[in-house]
């Protein structure tokens, strides 16, 4: 069996995204809502958050063009980060979307 790992999440930019140069690649990170709408028999709606990373060209496409409250779609793969914490030594870690492509939404009219 091959182990799959893809993801295509969507939603609205939580802050603006921030361009980093590493090495000689950039690197653009910001963060999604992802709202997952009230429906029959719940009390409430639910929203996920995704931290994303994105490398190179596209990611200066996404600084130039993105701010927060965007809507975007990102396809990728689930990356998770490891450390020990640095005051307990407890492992942590985080979940996060390695995004290799990005669409632009429509923008819903204030």
């Amino acid at each position: 069996m091959t182990d799959v790992n893809t993801t295509t999440q969507g939603g609205r930019l939580t802050k603006d995204p921030e361009l980093k140069m590493i090495g000689e690649t950039n690197k653009v990170s910001f963060s999604i809502a992802s709202d997952e709408p009230k429906r029959k028999g719940q009390d409430e709606s639910y929203t996920s958050f995704f931290d994303v990373e994105l490398w190179g060209r596209k990611a200066e496409v996404v600084a130039e063009y993105f701010k927060k409250g965007d809507p975007i779609i990102v396809e990728g793969k689930l990356r998770q980060d490891r450390w020990p914490d640095k005051d307990s030594g407890e492992k942590r870690s985080k979940l996060f979307i390695k995004a290799s492509d990005f669409y632009f939404m429509p923008k819903q009219k204030a």
